[in-house]
């Protein structure tokens, strides 16, 4: 018997996220019977899948204090049109930074709120944050601006994805003809390292085990089971390790 161990990497290994999962024997034939599954099935499916990959995203590339905002518009505007606004607007953001001599880091979303008013959110993180508020101000050029900081925690991070895929929201739901995408982002993000491996035990320790320079976050730990469309259902245990860096152990 084994079992399969996946550890996700992000920041250089500062976040492990750990998940090990095994197949569980059949006992009954029928549940292998092929089970038709239905587009709302599977449109939670790809939502949950996309809002995971979206939080590890935020997780690998955004920091604390980089730039939260939201644009919006002095009237209203229709989907094209913001669609439109919104890649020249990431135009003018990259320009920026070529003439600053930055790199600069972004995801955007466009979301639809009341009364079918559009408008934008967008994470922005630039090196050593020479962007500044003024100049988010001073290259939309539709309306409001509101910028907060984004706080770069764990918690954060999950927030702010389930916020972005809304599906009551999000355009790429409310307008599929126009909005091919969940979000847009600049092509430099880079995605955390991942890695499988098969372990020769029977099973694991339903209290995970950490290692030398990390501690577990208990918070995190799952154990638990899914059952694919087939009916095949596996049985699996999911927890984090958070590296420990010298101010944290001072804190203690």
């Amino acid at each position: 018997m084994a079992y399969k161990r996946e550890i996700i990497s992000i920041r250089n290994d500062d976040i492990l996220e750990i998940t090990k999962s095994k197949r569980l024997p059949v006992k009954n034939r029928l549940r292998c019977i092929k089970m038709n599954t239905t587009s709302e099935q599977q449109e939670k499916r790809n939502i949950k899948y996309a809002t995971n990959l979206l939080r590890l995203l935020l997780l690998q590339n955004f920091n604390e204090n980089d730039l939260y905002c939201t644009l919006t518009y002095d009237k209203p505007v229709a989907g094209e049109q913001a669609k439109k606004h919104l890649a020249n607007f990431r135009k003018r953001l990259q320009r920026l930074a070529k003439k600053l001599n930055v790199d600069i880091k972004y995801i955007a979303v466009t979301e639809i709120g009341g009364k079918n008013r559009i408008h934008h959110h967008i994470i922005i993180n630039t090196s050593k944050n020479i962007i500044k508020v003024s100049h988010i101000r001073d290259i939309w050029k539709n309306g409001f601006v509101k910028i907060k900081l984004y706080g770069g925690t764990l918690q954060d991070a999950e927030n702010l994805a389930n916020y972005f895929i809304k599906k009551d929201s999000n355009a790429f739901y409310l307008l599929p003809n126009i909005y091919k995408k969940r979000w847009n982002s600049s092509k430099n993000l880079q995605k955390p390292q991942r890695s499988t491996a098969v372990i020769h035990h029977k099973n694991w320790r339903l209290q995970p085990k950490t290692k030398k320079g990390y501690y577990l976050d208990t918070h995190s730990i799952i154990n638990g089971f899914y059952t694919f469309e087939s009916g095949i259902e596996y049985e699996y245990q999911f927890y984090r390790l958070i590296r420990i860096h010298p101010k944290n152990r001072q804190s203690k």
